[in-house]
């Protein structure tokens, strides 16, 4: 194989024209020829033209061609006879057909590799020669690719890439005159010609020996370009970004300018409020600005995360902040986990967000729950920014001043809000931009004005406004829509009128309180409609007329009171259908008559409070026996006549008796020592 290899390196350059016209003294091939063709003289100038012209040139290409072809031919013969003496056989799966296919591509393969081999060194010999400079033998020769890869159809792509070849060594001394006629392995390599030489014997050689290999070597090759894209395009990516981030950094004094301009712009507050340094939003913006943790320092975060934490923040400074004008420092919170630190708001105490997609910067402060935690002062406009809360709880502090309208008309996706237990002032906004609300929960405040019509929440369903100070009429019209209402609390307040006929819409209602009033009229029969009724309080009024007898139809009435009115009619005796009904009370309305027999159907009534009216007739020990479960009987003044039954020993469970002020007569039974849990009665 060695020899096969030297023999072709030397018929390759004898075809070329770039031998020597005798052999080398050392080679040991008998095989190989003794002589060469005459190389021709070297010029300086290294000429390619010289040599032979571009005609020539593909000649010399062809020759060599073929004699590759030939000494790849003897080399296969050589490994055939090679493997038949080591007894080995060729494949039998592969035909003589397939094999000769296959040979016969192999050297088409080859020839047009080496083709293109052959003219890139011609083209960078000729590009050399027109680049040529004079050189020292001393210095070293630097030479230029030019692009002539893309020129001869390659795949690779040559840019100017500086080569830096050493300088040859000056020929023997003893040649004298002769020196022109030095081997070409010496004199060549001064010129661009032995390059030449060199590189299209090491190409031969490759293709003669590694053939087998080339796929595997551009594979990885192409596997290796690839990654190196990938890696050059992620880091790429990479430095985009954090370019992206450093551009988007702004300094403290833009950061200032970028906060006013986004709350000013969405309307979250206005610019005389951030100017005025009293002002609990003045305070906020100053806070973020120049101590907040969190840092807010790119438009990203400003645009994501400035209005919850702005809100938040105003909202702390307004309840806990010392109100300068007044000299008034007020407390703390009880409960303040993680407000005014580098936590996301969503983290702070009683704050609760829905995250989107799972990522916090889309996160949406939807519930704040901070009941029972010494709030005091006033609550800021900026809360109105909240758009998306749902749940709001701020019950049982001591927050003053009103509910503004900029509340009801910003929070459009609030389902519930409670504010009992404050000392809220003012009257309520009429206007209402709530469809969502369920739940409105005001009691125990100091709200003046009228009751809102709430005519277009239709999704009302609790609406607790007792204890305040509240006047004017029921919202008549407005009863007939809310046809979801469950709870309706209106007691102890100053409303006048009369109960409307629209009551009877809300079918669904269970609970109705509306005593503490000043209502006047008779009670209108449409509230037999309220079949789901189980508490009926229409006491502390100014009502009149007679009770309708379509009471009887509430059949889950379990709390009813009509006291304190003016209705001076006889009981209604449809009262006793009420099989659940526990608590009773019509005291003090100048009810006349005697207790109906048909009373004996209560038989789950443990309250029943008939004082200060003009009843008469003896007390019926059968009806006595029916209310066992009776707990407080009081019958005070009133004009009961006769003596009291025996039966009332059978009442186990009664805890206070009230007969003052009758007409009772005779000696006390003895079956009233039975009454164990009877406290002192009064008789």
């Amino acid at each position: 194989m060695q020899e096969g290899i030297k023999s072709l390196q030397r018929q390759a350059v004898s075809q070329l024209g770039l031998g020597t016209t005798t052999a080398p003294p050392n080679s040991s091939n008998s095989n190989a020829p003794t002589t060469f063709r005459s190389a021709p003289k070297p010029d300086t100038s290294f000429s390619s033209s010289k040599y032979f012209s571009q005609r020539d040139d593909f000649e010399h290409v062809d020759q060599s061609i073929n004699l590759m072809d030939s000494t790849m031919d003897m080399m296969e013969q050589n490994s055939k006879s090679a493997n038949r003496r080591r007894g080995k056989r060729p494949t039998k799966d592969l035909s003589k057909r397939k094999l000769n296919q296959d040979l016969s591509q192999r050297k088409l393969n080859q020839n047009l590799s080496q083709r293109n081999v052959l003219s890139a060194i011609l083209t960078m010999d000729n590009s050399s020669n027109r680049n040529n400079t004079n050189h020292s033998n001393g210095a070293n020769r630097k030479w230029w690719f030019p692009n002539w890869f893309a020129r001869r159809g390659s795949n690779l792509r040559g840019s100017t890439n500086e080569v830096v070849l050493p300088s040859p060594p000056p020929p023997p001394s003893n040649l004298g005159n002769n020196s022109q006629n030095y081997p070409s392995s010496t004199s060549s390599s001064s010129s661009p010609s032995a390059f030449r030489n060199t590189l299209f014997t090491v190409c031969i050689v490759c293709q003669a020996t590694c053939y087998s290999r080339r796929r595997l070597l551009l594979i990885v090759l192409l596997v290796m370009a690839m990654a190196a894209t990938m890696i050059h395009v992620s880091i790429l990516a990479h430095r985009m970004v954090q370019h992206n981030r450093l551009e988007d950094k702004l300094s403290s004094l833009d950061r200032e300018g970028e906060m006013v301009e986004i709350l000013v712009r969405k309307n979250i507050t206005s610019p005389q409020a951030l100017s005025d340094e009293t002002q609990p939003a003045s305070m906020a913006l100053q806070w973020l600005v120049e101590q907040d943790p969190a840092h807010l320092a790119t438009r990203h975060e400003l645009l994501h995360d400035l209005v919850p934490r702005f809100v938040l923040t105003t909202l702390y400074f307004a309840t806990t902040t010392t109100n300068k004008k007044k000299n008034q420092k007020k407390k703390k919170w009880t409960h303040e986990t993680h407000w005014l630190t580098g936590k996301h708001v969503c983290e702070w105490h009683g704050i609760t967000c829905t995250t989107k997609g799972g990522q916090r910067s889309n996160s949406i402060l939807t519930q704040m729950n901070l009941t029972n935690n010494q709030l005091q002062g006033r609550l800021p406009l900026e809360l109105n920014a909240l758009s998306d809360m749902r749940i709001l709880d701020l019950s049982y502090n001591a927050i003053q001043g009103p509910i503004w309208e900029d509340w009801t008309m910003g929070w459009t996706q609030l389902r519930s809000f409670r504010f009992q237990h404050n000392q809220g002032t003012g009257a309520l906004p009429q206007r209402w931009n709530m469809p969502h609300l369920q739940e409105l929960v005001l009691l125990r405040n100091k709200f003046r004005g009228t009751v809102p019509s709430f005519g277009q929440h239709h999704m009302l369903k609790v609406l607790y406004l007792q204890d305040n100070k509240f006047s004017g009429s029921l919202p008549s019209k407005s009863m007939a829509s809310w046809t979801k209402m469950r709870f309706l609390h209106l007691h102890n307040n100053q409303l006048g009128g009369s109960i409307p006929d629209t009551i009877g819409g809300m079918t669904l209602l269970e609970e109705l309180s509306l005593q503490g009033n000043d209502l006047v009229g008779a009670i209108p029969a449409s509230i037999s409609s309220l079949s789901g009724l189980e508490m009926l309080r229409l006491g502390d009024n100014a009502l009149t007329g007679s009770i309708p007898e379509v009471f009887g139809n509430l059949v889950k009435l379990t709390d009813l009171q009509l006291s304190s009115n003016r209705f001076r009619s006889l009981l209604p005796t449809s009262i006793g259908g009420l099989p659940k009904l526990k608590w009773f009370a019509i005291d003090a309305s100048g009810m006349t008559g005697y207790i109906p027999k048909e009373w004996k159907g209560m038989t789950n009534l443990e309250v029943l409070l008939l004082h200060e009216n003009d009843l008469v007739s003896s007390l019926d020990g059968e009806l006595l026996r029916a209310l066992n479960k009776l707990r407080q009987l009081s019958l005070h003044t009133n004009f009961f006549r006769g003596s009291l039954p025996s039966e009332v020993g059978l009442l186990s469970d009664l805890k206070e008796l009230l007969l003052q002020t009758n007409d009772l007569r005779g000696p006390l039974p003895s079956e009233i020592g039975n009454l164990q849990k009877l406290g002192k009665p009064s008789f």
